[in-house]
């Protein structure tokens, strides 16, 4: 079996082409996914318009489906843009690596993480990182120790005309951090007669 060869110029401008997309907050996703662990090997993602959500259903050793809908949860999602029904299947095992391995800062923090789907089923999955976060010596993670060795200078730092030390602006501390999942294929000879 040979694995999938990806269009990578897909016409994105059409509505049967155009990505799907959810934000919720990064400690859900982590907690929801590993909630999905018992069944066993598979976990179907399910975007729908109407009624605007998102469900995870887990398949194996038994079934387990977790529905989100954005009426209902309000709370859950920071962003959802879907235009029409999309389902893909996927590895339990890599859906996993590359939702729960979130930096505790980003979920201390309580950032979000956005999951991406497009037309052939390839899932995106950003985590938004705040470079600020405070490291294991209790000085931020930016931040690079002055000739006594204590941090105080901030990496992101630039010295001014006058000799003074300016910071980027706030987006420069934020970064995402981009994993993809490949779809698994899903076995149609059931369907067959």
């Amino acid at each position: 079996m040979n694995p999938p060869e990806w269009a990578l110029d897909v016409d994105t401008s059409t509505p049967q082409n155009a990505p799907v997309s959810f934000a919720i907050r990064s400690s859900v996703l982590k907690e929801l996914i590993e909630d999905l662990e018992w069944p066993g090997a598979s976990v179907r993602i399910s975007i729908n318009p109407q009624p605007a959500g998102v469900t995870f259903l887990a398949q194996g050793h038994g079934d387990l489906q977790v529905d989100l809908l954005v009426g209902r949860c309000n709370n859950l999602f920071v962003d959802f843009k879907c235009h029409r029904p999309i389902s893909f299947l996927y590895r339990y095992k890599h859906l996993s690596a590359a939702t729960t391995s979130i930096p505790a800062a980003v979920l201390k923090e309580n950032h979000a993480s956005k999951l991406t789907i497009d037309c052939h089923g390839l899932l995106r999955v950003q985590h938004v990182v705040n470079m600020r976060a405070t490291g294991p010596s209790g000085r931020h993670a930016n931040e690079a120790p002055d000739a006594q060795g204590v941090g105080s200078i901030p990496a992101f730092s630039q010295p001014t005309q006058d000799g003074s030390q300016a910071l980027h602006n706030r987006s420069a501390r934020t970064s995402f951090v981009e994993l993809f999942v490949a779809p698994q294929e899903e076995d149609y000879e059931a369907d067959e007669v």
